[in-house]
């Protein structure tokens, strides 16, 4: 039975477009690329629509009618720029381009996940030495001033281990809970998307795929309105999409790229000049692909400007957090001491 419903993340469009592209542009037929790919892989996903692929181009239909039914796992717009390629005889060139980009998206990706490695982890580590002087050290400060000896220092030590793993296995099972909620998941995303310095860096993140994808499918020979279809597919911000989507109809009653773009008024000056610059020369590629360069350094920048407005934010807390445990240690430990010398 087909499952059509098969979603691939970025990784594993990675591995799917990689070899599709190595064995295609070696001039493997089709069939025995996708049969390739089946044998090769390890991923059940990616041998499943590779089954399924296989099988429709044996019935004789071409790739892009085979792989029809997996539009949304591939990507809509790697999707119509394989049809485009296939149609003009360029697709081992598409490919390419289409691996090139995935490369782009998770360079990107890496970025973000290691400009926000530094605060969470530094968040993790305030939060476990606070259990640890909560649930260990005071305890164990308390139990010295109360005389409590019944109470032995190995078992409040193993106590406050067991309290500290209970506190992060239900931080895991919230987070796991959350990402599994789709709802939910996309509740948070936008609340912390609408923070501006966030809004900011996903903008720049979306727009330097949209500007790749407008480049690939100049390349594939797209028309202008099919390509911002294509491009607006990739933007993640709602708003954004909307006006960009009010772009592509302008376009479709005969206005310009560059004057479409220019009406969303979210696109910058640069952005707008180079589209502009482009139409008028005749090399709209190269325009394109120089913006979505801009748009990654922008990203880049203005991911190292939240790390530097981050980075003391965070120690700030870490150290009030270390200020109200050593309080509480202090007076704890003053406590014990002034109770032993009263004897």
């Amino acid at each position: 039975m087909e499952n059509k419903n098969i979603e691939l993340n970025l990784k594993e469009k990675k591995e799917f477009f990689a070899s599709f592209a190595s064995l295609y542009e070696a001039g493997v037929p089709a069939g025995d690329v996708f049969n390739s790919i089946i044998h090769s892989s390890k991923n059940e996903k990616i041998i499943n629509i590779c089954k399924i692929v296989l099988k429709r181009i044996n019935e004789g239909k071409t790739i892009d009618e085979a792989l029809s039914a997996f539009h949304s796992s591939i990507g809509f717009a790697y999707a119509a720029l394989i049809a485009a390629g296939e149609e003009s005889g360029k697709l081992d060139s598409i490919l390419s381009n289409i691996c090139n980009n995935i490369t782009k998206q998770q360079e990107l990706r890496a970025n973000l996940i290691t400009a926000l490695i530094y605060p969470v982890s530094m968040f993790f580590f305030a939060l476990l030495v606070g259990m640890i002087f909560m649930f260990i050290v005071l305890p164990s400060l308390r139990s010295i001033t109360d005389y409590d000896t019944s109470i032995c220092t190995s078992s409040l030590f193993l106590t406050g281990i067991i309290k500290i793993i209970t506190v992060f296995v239900l931080i895991a099972a919230v987070l796991f809970y959350i990402i599994k909620n789709k709802k939910l998941s996309n509740l948070i995303k936008n609340f912390f998307s609408s923070l501006w310095i966030i809004r900011g860096i996903l903008k720049n993140y979306y727009f330097t795929n949209f500007f790749y994808i407008m480049y690939l499918s100049y390349e594939a020979g797209i028309s202008a309105s099919k390509s911002i279809t294509l491009a607006n597919s990739v933007i993640g911000i709602e708003e954004v999409h909307k006006k960009i989507k009010q772009a592509e109809k302008m376009i479709e009653n005969g206005a310009t790229v560059s004057r479409a773009l220019n009406l969303t008024g979210v696109f910058s000056e640069y952005a707008i000049s180079q589209v502009m610059a482009g139409e008028e020369s005749g090399k709209s590629d190269k325009m394109y692909k120089l913006i979505a360069k801009d748009y990654e350094i922008q990203t880049d920048t203005a991911l190292q400007s939240m790390l530097k407005m981050i980075g003391p934010v965070i120690l700030f807390v870490v150290g009030m957090i270390v200020a109200v445990i050593a309080a509480k240690g202090y007076s704890a430990y003053y406590k014990a001491l002034f109770s032993m010398c009263a004897i």
